[in-house]
């Protein structure tokens, strides 16, 4: 066999070999994920709060042993490449402004933590339970329980704030009409907002079959500015939204005074236009 021969040979093996070994780098063992099943979050009272403790959590963001796993839309079902004891992470997520494509972990929830064991194609079932952060500070809160409220309407306003029952709890009612058809409201009292961009945010529940609009009222310079922060879209059920105002307070540091105003005025699309909100939390740290 000439010399020629033998190079072809030893060039065969070789290729082979090279072919058997790299099938192991191109398909390696794929891992087995363990499962993190996650129905709902369960929110608990404050003792700096008046309740009650709904909530809108949508999302879940996901961490084990460091590693950010993931976003996940509630209910969600999240695959995870660790197993044994994990330590585990678990932040309460918002659609900021009730945005779905502005998702955030809401500053004000506290994180779910847990240590436990994951196991391969195992399901571990988790309703984390958050709560406001200790440090939140509560500037204003309305539920709509107590004889006098915290809102009222003003002299441009032909429509007064009414009450409804709703599952057991009291909550404005705003009804409008072709001759009653301008709504006007704010808070009695101003509020002293952070500055710096630290986090503020009004809750509000509502359901409402007409156009509604949530504001600031801002003295700067002795001047009141009204600047509209939000205009919520007709809805069938009750919602909850996180209204971010962040913005607001730290493009106006010269601000010495705020006023949160609520807006409507009746649209053509309805004979009677009826709106319901309750449960208003201001907050920030």
């Amino acid at each position: 066999m000439g010399l020629s021969s033998k190079f072809q040979n030893i060039s065969l093996i070789f290729v082979f070999v090279l072919l058997f070994t790299s099938c192991d780098f191109i398909n390696p063992d794929e891992k087995i994920p363990s499962y993190i099943k996650i129905d709902t979050f369960l929110l608990q009272g404050s003792s700096s709060s008046q309740g009650p403790y709904n909530h809108s959590i949508t999302d879940a963001w996901i961490n084990v042993n460091g590693d950010f796993i993931g976003v996940f839309e509630l209910p969600a079902l999240a695959p995870v490449l660790h197993t044994g004891n994990s330590d585990i992470i678990i932040k309460p997520g918002i659609k900021n402004n009730g945005i779905a494509a502005s998702r955030i972990t809401y500053p004000f929830y506290t994180n779910y933590t847990i240590d436990t064991a994951l196991d391969a194609e195992g399901i571990l079932l988790i309703n984390p339970v958050v709560a406001y952060k200790e440090e939140t500070i509560f500037d204003w809160e309305e539920n709509f329980e107590d004889i006098g409220i915290s809102i009222d309407t003003s002299i441009t306003s032909n429509v007064g704030i009414g009450d409804s029952i709703v599952n057991g709890s009291h909550v404005a009612r705003v009804v409008l009409n072709d001759s009653d058809d301008i709504f006007r409201a704010q808070t009695v009292d101003y509020y002293n907002f952070p500055t710096a961009g630290s986090p503020l945010y009004l809750e509000m529940d509502y359901k409402i079959n007409n156009s509604f609009i949530v504001g600031l009222y801002i003295n700067n310079s002795n001047q009141f500015l009204e600047q509209p922060v939000i205009y919520l879209n007709p809805t069938d059920k009750w919602k909850k939204i996180y209204i971010d105002l962040t913005y607001f307070s730290s493009m106006n540091n010269s601000a010495s005074l705020y006023y949160v105003f609520f807006k409507a005025n009746k649209t053509d699309s309805t004979d009677r236009s009826v709106i319901l909100f309750d449960n208003l939390r201001l907050l920030h740290f």
